[in-house]
């Protein structure tokens, strides 16, 4: 699931040209989720997957305002 997510996130940038400190956190945070330690709890994976969300709705909302409907489905995938 880690790979296709993160594949999903290859391909999008692969379209918009995105790149940046955004990206790289919602590869992180989406890494973070997958990671299985004693330090990360139930409230903290909470958080963490509310930041994906947030971070992949702002990636969906701005895909809207280009026009870019092919990158929305590739998003929009991601967190279905």
């Amino acid at each position: 699931m880690l790979t296709q997510i993160t594949d999903l996130i290859s391909e999008y940038q692969a379209l918009t040209g995105q790149e940046g400190q955004h990206i790289d956190e919602l590869h992180t945070l989406i890494t973070c989720l997958f990671v299985r330690s004693k330090f990360v709890d139930l409230a903290k994976r909470s958080v963490i997957r509310n930041m994906v969300l947030e971070r992949i709705r702002r990636e969906i909302k701005w895909c809207r305002c280009t026009y870019n409907f092919e990158s929305i489905e590739i998003m929009t995938s991601a967190i279905t």
